[in-house]
C-alpha cells in the first residue's frame, strides 16, 4: 500500500475503535494488524471489558477465550448494534 493508504487505513481502524468505545461500555479496544498469514492487510478490532473475569481481562484476548465456541454474529440479535455503530460513524464522518 502507498503511504497514503496506509495512512487513511489507519484513520479507518481508528475511528472504528472510537465508534466501539462510544456503543458500548468497553475501557479499552485492543488491536491488532496482520498481512503476513493472509495476503491482505486487516486487523482485528477487540473492545475489552471491565467486567471480563480477572484472569482473562489482562490477558491477550486470542489467548484468553475460545473463539471456536463464542457465540456467532447473528443479523437480527446483533442489528442494535450494527445501527449504533453505523450511526457514531455517519456522525463522525459529517462532522
Amino acid at each position: 500500500m502507498e503511504r497514503e493508504q496506509r495512512i487513511q487505513y489507519s484513520l479507518d481502524v481508528i475511528r472504528a475503535g472510537d465508534a466501539l468505545l462510544a456503543v458500548t461500555d468497553a475501557y479499552r479496544i485492543n488491536y491488532e494488524t496482520l498481512g503476513n498469514s493472509e495476503p491482505a492487510l486487516h486487523t482485528h478490532i477487540i473492545p475489552r471489558y471491565r467486567t471480563e473475569p480477572d484472569d482473562k481481562r489482562g490477558r491477550v484476548a486470542w489467548l484468553a477465550y475460545d473463539w471456536k465456541t463464542a457465540r456467532q454474529f447473528d443479523p437480527v440479535q446483533d442489528g442494535s448494534f450494527v445501527e449504533r455503530m453505523r450511526a457514531h460513524l455517519n456522525l463522525e464522518l459529517a462532522a
